[in-house]
């Protein structure tokens, strides 16, 4: 074994495997590899006579996917390939069983052994999946691997952050914010759905993304509040939750806490998506199907008054098309004498609609 390693030898027609490969031994091979992190990278159609991958590594020298030695993946046949060139490297790195790395290695292997890496065929998926747009940069830049390697490698790489965030580091922020007692779960039925909601204080962005796509947990509504009192509720798209009456009851209660006369409301816009006018804390986002306030960069929006347990209440009542006041008779409306009066939700107009035309019908028997 070489003390140190100083080139990495490719195809200069780079695919998604190899990509991924030179990203692991580069970023995370260094310990088992010293001085792959600054190994330059040539790219040659074939080896020169006589070489071979296991005679080059011991001059510290790489071969991926060439060269017949522990990094090239390619058998007689097809068949006998198990195995894509990153999940070789995995193996030497022993990185395989980390869950940051599940993901980018099942991409790089079902691209290179079974030709779906973009599995959708939608036009407009295929055309911006990855795999399709590595294609358009190989032709895009001739003879130029390394221009390629420079454009995909941060894409790669942000998407390893990401996963490292959401293998370790939100998992321990989840169970330390639990712990503290900055959690609340619950189940709102809406329709035939049962909505599975969550409340959460935390700073960490990414959290939101990390509660809808657990397995274990799967939240459909996550409502988050930062240290600074922004408040933000976002759903799980392909769930499509109904957020309307939820969003004109978060406005009317912004508007009590801010003591804004109820008559100064314009009932019609309390559904609107964007912003109201009055209450300019929230955006109601219908192509995201969030409410936002202040988004991710919240600094030119003022924070909520609401509390998170302003929201649930919010989120009880508004995800429930049957939820009514307990002062609701039912069968009348009482006006300004009940408390949802103001939201004007769709099922109080039903009830004074019914009620109006039944008064109508008794007036005209009369």
């Amino acid at each position: 074994m070489p003390k140190t390693y100083h080139t990495i030898i490719t195809y200069p027609i780079l695919h998604p495997d190899l990509i991924v490969a030179i990203i692991l031994l580069k970023k995370f091979g260094e310990e088992k590899f010293p001085g792959i992190s600054k190994a330059k990278i040539e790219f040659k159609t074939e080896l020169k006579p006589g070489e071979t991958g296991e005679k080059l590594e011991q001059k510290g020298i790489i071969c991926l996917d060439m060269g017949g030695g522990r990094f090239d993946h390619h058998r007689a046949t097809r068949a006998e390939e198990k195995y894509s060139v990153s999940d070789l490297v995995a193996q030497a790195l022993k990185i395989s069983d980390d869950p940051t790395f599940e993901k980018i290695l099942t991409y790089a292997r079902r691209d290179d052994l079974e030709g779906k890496g973009t599995i959708s065929r939608d036009p407009i998926d295929r055309a911006f999946g990855m795999s399709g747009l590595i294609q358009n940069l190989n032709r895009a830049f001739p003879g130029k691997p390394e221009k390629v390697l420079e454009i995909c490698v941060p894409l790669f790489l942000a998407h390893l952050k990401e996963e490292k965030k959401r293998a370790h580091e939100y998992p321990k922020e989840y169970m330390r914010r639990y712990d503290e007692g900055k959690i609340d779960a619950f189940i709102v039925p809406q329709g035939a759905k049962q909505v599975r909601c969550i409340t959460i204080e935390s700073d960490v962005q990414g959290m939101v993304g990390f509660l809808r796509s657990h397995p274990e947990i799967q939240a459909d509504v996550v409502a988050q509040r930062f240290s600074s009192g922004h408040i933000n509720i976002v759903t799980r798209q392909w769930r499509k939750i109904n957020l309307k009456d939820v969003v004109a009851i978060v406005r009317v209660e912004e508007a009590r806490k801010k003591k804004i006369p109820f008559d100064k409301i314009n009932w019609k816009f309390l559904f609107n998506k964007g912003k109201m006018k009055e209450i300019p804390e929230w955006y109601y986002d219908t192509a995201a199907n969030s409410l936002q306030n202040g988004g991710l960069l919240p600094e030119q929006v003022n924070p909520t008054h609401l509390t998170l347990r302003d929201i649930k209440r919010a989120l009880k009542i508004g995800l429930d098309f049957k939820a009514l006041a307990r002062e609701c008779p039912k069968t009348h409306c009482l006006l300004k004498k009940c408390s949802f009066y103001f939201y004007n939700l769709p099922r109080c107009r039903k009830i004074r609609i019914i009620a109006k035309t039944k008064e109508q019908e008794n007036t005209k028997a009369k």
